[in-house]
């Protein structure tokens, strides 16, 4: 068996508590590493969502613009055809 050592009552509760908090300091910290990896991973999630619907949303901005154009130029088509008749109906009166 080892040697005994003596040790002060106060000095070895003082040590006990402290290992007590160690171990109680060491699960916490666990804990918070986990609840940080989850948020990385939710965030790099979210990130790729935001990626995901940006194009989508480009995407959506360009069929819009074409659909402007085209109905933009359906517009002038039917004006100027319009045009063309109301002007020829003044020179057939």
């Amino acid at each position: 068996m080892g040697k005994f050592i003596p040790v002060e009552p106060e000095k070895w509760a003082e040590m006990v508590k402290a290992q007590a908090e160690v171990a109680r300091l060491e699960a916490l910290t666990s804990e918070m590493d986990k609840t940080i990896n989850a948020s990385q991973l939710e965030c790099r999630s979210l990130k790729a969502e935001v990626e995901r619907l940006t194009e989508q949303v480009a995407g959506l901005i360009v069929s819009l613009q074409k659909s402007h154009d085209e109905h933009g130029e359906a517009l002038y088509k039917l004006k100027y055809k319009n045009e063309r008749k109301t002007s020829r109906k003044k020179r057939g009166s």
